[in-house]
């Protein structure tokens, strides 16, 4: 049981740290979610046999909870989503180690509980109020920047669910959204279909979409056959990477 919510603690804090670093770019929050993983590691080894006592009583596939999962546990469709999601789960993880922490050491008890209260807070601050707006010390969704990556036709429907989904949830003009379409996804691009008026909705959002001009000479399209609100980049790849190191989010639907 412990090794079980130590484990689903971790996780937690990291996909929360992830989401605060990358997406929110926040260096002090990043930190404060690193310490309280240190901390936690520093709680494993310190254990009644450290963590070779926790590896030997893991038993992953005998158990009965493992693969239980509800309908929305599969299902993420904003990054408000999956932080609230792993804010619950690392705070109710949180909850149990503390409580049977009591049974060793009240000092770490109480260092799980400082976490726990810790988690309360980030998850108040880092919550943004529901049309783009931040609560007075949360992030400003301005911040946001999200890349969605397209390489495949069939994979467009689902990418501007997502895209729609996200500016719902955040606002329309409360974020930088670009989507770069490479492989044989650019052909989509002069589909002249229902999908292509849903991009020039998007477009007229300030969605940017962009097509690889490899992967347009790869398929033999003509730049200008392209939409007006399709930019062209030398190469899908080097854009992503760009964009990611100017931090934008990473989403591959």
């Amino acid at each position: 049981m412990i090794d079980a919510n130590l484990n689903r603690l971790r996780e937690g804090l990291r996909v929360i740290e992830d989401t605060v670093r990358f997406v929110y770019n926040d260096g002090d929050k990043t930190l404060v979610l690193k310490e309280f993983r240190h901390t936690l590691g520093e709680f494993a080894r310190e254990l009644p046999g450290g963590q070779a006592a926790l590896l030997r009583a893991r038993d992953s596939a005998g158990d009965i909870g493992a693969m239980l999962n509800t309908q929305s546990e599969m299902t993420r469709l904003t990054c408000g989503e999956i932080l609230t999601a792993n804010f619950k789960r690392a705070q109710e993880s949180a909850r149990v180690l503390e409580e049977y922490a009591k049974m060793f050491s009240s000092a770490h008890a109480a260092e799980i509980k400082k976490i726990r209260f810790a988690l309360y807070q980030l998850e108040r601050e880092c919550n943004p109020v529901p049309g783009g707006a931040a609560g007075k010390e949360g992030f400003s969704m301005a911040e946001l920047k999200v890349l969605f990556h397209v390489n495949e036709p069939e994979r467009w429907p689902r990418a501007l669910v997502n895209i729609g989904n996200f500016i719902k949830d955040v606002g329309q003009g409360n974020a930088k959204i670009e989507v770069v379409a490479n492989g044989a996804a650019v052909t989509s691009y002069v589909a002249g279909d229902k999908l292509n008026q849903e991009m020039a909705g998007m477009a007229d959002l300030g969605v940017k979409f962009v097509a690889c001009r490899n992967a347009l000479r790869m398929h033999s399209l003509e730049e200008n056959t392209l939409p007006s609100f399709v930019a062209v980049v030398p190469a899908g790849i080097t854009e992503i990477a760009k964009k990611q190191a100017e931090g934008y989010a990473y989403i591959k639907p």
